[in-house]
């Protein structure tokens, strides 16, 4: 069985997961991958779905198929219904580890980090889900979980837009509602994850993505707390050059993330507004 703990990032789409994971995966004893689905997969096999997978129902799905493309072979020599836990456990962390050495192609580089202290992926709705949770509780409670929330009237505005102007691409149906109606579902994300923290609460730690960008260092420094992992000494070789791990983190920074749809004007409902004084945010 495998050392490294499992870590998952939640929350709501659109608050910037992805630049979170990137600066995570800078700590040499941490690996997060960019939506490889693990979970989802797992969780499939494990409730002995039908045979063909399918996509989460808030998600296109297409980290899912870039992981069963590369590792299929592992994942489907499950037996599908199988109720050891063992074996399921076993594959998460085959899985995951397999990517940090090998990559995945278009979706994670292969890092190659040996003596990890956390091992996860970030998918924002589905760690908070109900029905997910309840399978991640069963088969890794000793999970830990970074929640990373957004002002949702930037989270609203930023769906909006990759909803006009990604092209081709695929998107979350609810993100071509209406504003309002947006909002409501990010609040419905929000509940989840609070339902998680008031199950958990040792085991969520929360991440404002404003606080992330205005002060990488501290922010940065409070969750690996919570992980139980010390800023790391020395220096790394990175990004053509050598930096202490702070310096590194502070290169990562995304200044002004919100800059681009400050104008953006949202009609906050009450229940959306209860949530964002949870976290300090004003209408």
């Amino acid at each position: 069985m495998s050392n490294s703990k499992p870590l998952f990032v939640m929350g709501s789409k659109r608050s910037g997961s992805s630049f979170l994971v990137n600066v995570l995966n800078l700590h040499p004893q941490i690996y997060v991958t960019h939506e490889s689905d693990i979970v989802w997969i797992l969780y499939q096999i494990y409730k002995d779905l039908p045979a063909r997978f399918h996509a989460y129902p808030l998600d296109e799905g297409k980290g899912m198929w870039a992981t069963l493309n590369k590792y299929g072979e592992t994942l489907r020599s499950i037996p599908p219904g199988t109720r050891d836990k063992k074996t399921v456990i076993e594959a998460f962390h085959r899985v995951l580890k397999a990517i940090n050495e090998t990559g995945r192609g278009g979706w994670d580089d292969p890092q190659k980090k040996k003596d990890l202290a956390w091992i996860g992926d970030k998918k924002p709705v589905q760690y908070s889900d109900p029905e997910i949770q309840s399978f991640l509780t069963d088969l890794f409670p000793e999970a830990r979980y970074i929640h990373l929330i957004r002002n949702p009237k930037f989270v609203v505005a930023s769906m909006m837009d990759a909803a006009e102007t990604w092209g081709g691409q695929s998107v979350p149906e609810y993100w071509r509602e209406t504003p309002q109606q947006i909002l409501e579902t990010w609040a419905t994300h929000e509940e989840w994850v609070l339902q998680v923290k008031g199950r958990l609460p040792d085991k969520v730690h929360t991440v404002r993505l404003e606080d992330l960008a205005e002060d990488p260092v501290r922010t940065m420094s409070e969750a690996l707390n919570f992980l139980d992992l010390d800023v790391p000494s020395g220096t790394f070789h990175a990004r053509g050059g050598d930096f202490r791990f702070e310096e590194l983190i502070s290169s990562w920074t995304w200044k002004h993330p919100n800059r681009r749809h400050k104008s953006f004007d949202l009609a906050v409902s009450p229940r959306a507004h209860r949530i964002m004084q949870c976290y300090g945010y004003e209408d």
